[in-house]
């Protein structure tokens, strides 16, 4: 899953000039002060607001980060019960009970980190935006200029739909798994991983000439 949503987050990710000095992440936990530090004789010191766009960037900013540190903890958590159910599974044996238990809390989990790392991408899109912006209109909204917005757009749309590719995937092994060997289930499986899989190769060949295109134009 990371392995295709990599190339997605690492566009949609906003870039800092200090962040391998004063905004390192713990675990991959951003600071609440990424995006609003500067280096100084030596030190790291908060950014006035006049310097990171106005007063209206910098509360959104931290707003921002507040936001995702928020998201990823919750990824963690969705992990953690992907790995419980998974030992529900392992340890279920002949215990419909059980393995029923363990299929429905990795699929509810799945479903957990897929939506809490879609909306990571967008606080990151969103974040990027904010940081390129030049100007602001009356209300305080950064403008951005329609190319830099228009490339974002394009990949955050590959990367949610990479991870749609990635649930049916999933959602497909659980059922190949637990279709005790029911033929219907097998073939309607293996079909699901098969349109799935194609899926991605399309988006990430889609992605790749997106983005050439882009960057040459």
């Amino acid at each position: 899953m990371f392995l295709f949503a990599s190339p997605a987050m690492a566009v949609t990710s906003p870039q800092t000039v200090n962040a391998a000095n004063c905004e390192a992440t713990l675990l991959g936990v951003p600071p609440w002060y990424r995006g609003l530090t500067e280096e100084k004789n030596g030190e790291c010191a908060i950014k006035s607001p006049d310097d990171v766009g106005g007063l209206s960037n910098f509360i959104w900013k931290i707003v921002l980060n507040i936001i995702q540190i928020a998201l990823t903890l919750v990824s963690y958590i969705a992990f953690f019960f992907i790995l419980y159910g998974g030992f529900l599974f392992v340890t279920g044996g002949s215990n419909p009970s059980q393995i029923e238990k363990a299929r429905k809390s990795i699929f509810n989990a799945v479903i957990g980190l897929i939506i809490s790392l879609g909306a990571i991408a967008i606080t990151n899109l969103i974040f990027g935006l904010f940081g390129s912006a030049t100007s602001q209109n009356a209300f305080g909204v950064p403008e951005v200029d329609p190319e830099t917005l228009l490339k974002s757009g394009i990949n955050l749309v590959y990367y949610i739909a990479g991870i749609v590719a990635v649930i049916v995937i999933i959602i497909a092994g659980l059922m190949y798994g637990t279709s005790a060997g029911n033929a219907g289930r097998v073939t309607k499986a293996k079909g699901m991983i098969l349109y799935a899989v194609i899926g991605l190769v399309i988006l990430i060949a889609a992605y790749a000439i997106t983005n050439f295109v882009i960057l040459r134009f």
